[in-house]
């Protein structure tokens, strides 16, 4: 069996041969690398047998916004830009092909790995394909994503023709098309697989039992032999054998650190319980993708703080309301469980981009946040192309990409009363329907890592420097000349472009409604009609900021807006019980409403509702708030409350630390 899965968690089999398309000074280079030359495998150039007329090629467009870079471009054939099915015969143009070289020691090869996309930022459709030279027929086909994102594929090779390979050449066959020139862009190869074949017979590979010999050097384990198939080195209910079988690491009990041993996770998608089969993925901590780890989703119902939610680890909105589990638990902190204990959020949002997808460069980054925030069916994605001036008010944020072109949006919100938020950074200086925040236009830098912060509240709880990717520096724009007094809220502190020192010029630039903007914008009076918050991220960007980078952006959110989008601290009421005993009989009203420790909550109860409005609420008790869930116990006889009361409502209000 050939499948193909997403990039996640820990798997066992080792890098064997690599190409990153780098020299290491930046400069192209095609030559693949042997990551382990020790072993017997090797690795020869790229051939292009069919391609007409071209060869990899170094292409600046596919460096722009990738912080991996520099990245290369495949020569594709021109054509339709529906792709291949899998298991059909391979195309017999646009091929690259890579061969490695198998010696006397066994190899079983394991998983090919790689990054791509297609070489436009446009609608032209492109694809690309993969076989190997022991396949009669494709293994892998799909579109390519619009650059610069760049989609990270497995190809999990789970077949006895791949293993035990020895004294022979493999070929690794890429192939590319589609329409316009049929061009793709890729980097990151990985080949990886376990080598020494399995000389003991039993159904492992020999490198693969070295690794739970050499996990503990003290222990009895010393040979190949001693190494069982059916033993559970790591105590995590899976045999060292269905570990090799399901890639998963035979000295960690936990392979993606989600809280779930490896044994509870089957990947079939059904939950049954948290000790026989959870359904989820072993090599992903989060398998639906909401933000919350597999390990805190007990799929019990009961919402117990973040710790244990109750949810679905198998669906990312397990109340089906609006609000994503995790966007619950960790940004509002009502109950994933209960669709009555959805965020009260009113926030409208219009979201512009290239194509009205929300996926193109890192847009979904954004539009997950914003989704998390205000709620999935108050952020409407347009393409800006579409949206005329004027489309906007019908909303309370507008937030603007920079993945379509800055044609698309100049000209048309200059002069809008709605706060505003954008990266497009074409639009951000001093051109006719731009912001004017700078006199001139932006420079752009692809080595700025880190970014000095000045005090404002959208740096409020970050520390004065920040670094701003996960994995190493990407494209971001700057300026040396803010306009006026405009408040510069981050600045680079580091950097260069075009070899010059980048270090001070402003990054973020806040502008408040009122402030006067570059008058070669003609905006309307000259001053900005509502807040706006212009940022330094390119299409890429977003996609591997930091917390305290993602911290910022939701910052920004909330400051255009003029009110925290979200009540952070809690407060709604998630259960309610009474019970009634004695005589005269007595009621006992136990709450359950969300919370955050270092923050205080008052209950106030009423016979009306209309009391609440006309301060005719009594105040009941004050508690100190745990971490997720408070629980309150009020004892009407104790509280002084009459039972016979025929209504009673409660409230749950923060009042602060």
């Amino acid at each position: 069996m050939v499948c193909w899965v997403g990039s996640s968690g820990l798997v066992s089999a080792l890098p064997l041969i690599g190409v990153d398309f780098s020299n290491g000074a930046g400069t192209s280079d095609p030559t693949p690398d042997d990551l382990n030359p020790d072993d017997t495998v090797t690795v020869s150039g790229w051939t292009f047998p069919g391609l007409t007329g071209g060869i990899i090629q170094g292409d600046a467009n596919a460096d722009a916004g990738r912080a991996d870079a520099p990245v290369v471009k495949f020569d594709g054939v021109v054509g339709p830009g529906t792709e291949p099915a899998v298991g059909s015969a391979p195309p017999t143009d646009g091929i690259h092909q890579l061969t490695i070289t198998v010696g006397v020691i066994p190899l079983d090869l394991k998983k090919i790995s790689f990054s791509f996309s297609k070489a436009t930022g446009g609608s032209n459709a492109r694809w690309l394909a993969f076989r190997t030279s022991l396949d009669s027929g494709l293994i892998f086909s799909q579109q390519g994503q619009a650059r610069p994102s760049f989609e990270k594929i497995e190809i999990i090779l789970d077949d006895a023709k791949y293993e035990g390979l020895t004294n022979q050449s493999i070929d690794l066959i890429w192939y590319c098309g589609g329409e316009g020139s049929g061009d793709i862009d890729i980097d990151s190869i990985v080949i990886d697989g376990f080598l020494g074949g399995d000389s003991d017979g039993d159904g492992m590979n020999d490198s693969f039992e070295q690794l739970i010999i050499d996990a503990d050097p003290d222990d009895a384990l010393a040979t190949i032999a001693d190494v069982r198939p059916e033993d559970d080195f790591d105590n995590d209910l899976l045999s060292n054998l269905e570990e090799f079988e399901r890639l998963t690491s035979p000295i960690d009990d936990d392979s993606d650190d989600d809280g779930l041993r490896d044994g509870v996770e089957s990947g079939d998608g059904t939950f049954q319980d948290l000790a026989s089969d959870t359904g989820t993925d072993p090599l992903d901590p989060d398998t639906d993708g909401d933000g919350l780890l597999d390990g805190v989703e007990s799929n019990d119902g009961t919402f117990n703080g973040a710790e244990e939610t109750g949810s679905d680890p198998l669906d990312e909105n397990s109340d089906g309301d609006d609000f994503r589990d995790g966007a619950e638990v960790l940004i509002h902190g009502t109950d994933p469980n209960k669709a009555a204990s959805e965020p009260r959020v009113v926030t409208e949002v219009l979201f512009l981009d290239g194509d009205g997808s929300g996926t193109l460069g890192a847009d979904e980054v954004a539009v997950s946040l914003l989704q998390d925030k205000y709620g999935i069916s108050r952020v409407n994605v347009r393409a800006a192309v579409e949206v005329l001036a004027g489309t906007e008010l019908a909303y309370d944020l507008l937030v603007l990409s920079s993945t379509p072109g800055s044609q698309d949006i100049r000209g048309k919100f200059q002069d809008s009363p709605v706060p505003l938020v954008c990266w497009e950074e074409a639009v951000i200086d001093n051109g006719a329907g731009e912001f004017g925040g700078s006199t001139v236009v932006m420079t752009k830098s692809v080595t700025t890592s880190q970014m000095t912060l000045l005090s404002h509240p959208i740096t409020e709880g970050l520390p004065a420097v920040i670094e701003l990717y996960a994995g190493g520096a990407q494209e971001t724009t700057s300026t040396p000349a803010v306009y006026g007094a405009l408040t510069v809220v981050g600045s680079a502190a580091n950097g260069n472009a075009g070899g010059a020192d980048i270090t001070g010029q402003a990054m973020v630039i806040v502008i408040e409604a009122g402030d006067e903007v570059d008058p070669g914008t003609d905006t309307l009076g000259g001053v900005a009609p509502a807040r706006r918050v212009l940022l330094p991220w390119t299409d890429n960007s977003l996609g591997g900021l930091t917390e305290d980078g993602m911290t910022l952006f939701s910052n920004a959110l909330d400051w255009a807006l003029g009110t925290p989008a979200v009540p952070a601290g809690g407060g709604e009421i998630t259960e309610i019980e009474v019970v009634e005993s004695g005589f005269p009989v007595n009621r006992v009203v136990t709450l359950k409403f969300t919370s955050q420790v270092g923050r205080d909550y008052e209950v106030l109860s009423a016979t009306g509702l209309e009391d609440f409005a006309h301060e005719g609420a009594e105040l009941i008790v004050r508690l100190s708030g745990q971490e997720g869930i408070t629980t309150a116990v009020l004892d009407f006889s104790v509280l002084g409350l009459p039972s016979g009361d025929p209504k009673r409502f409660f409230v749950v209000r923060e009042v602060g630390p």
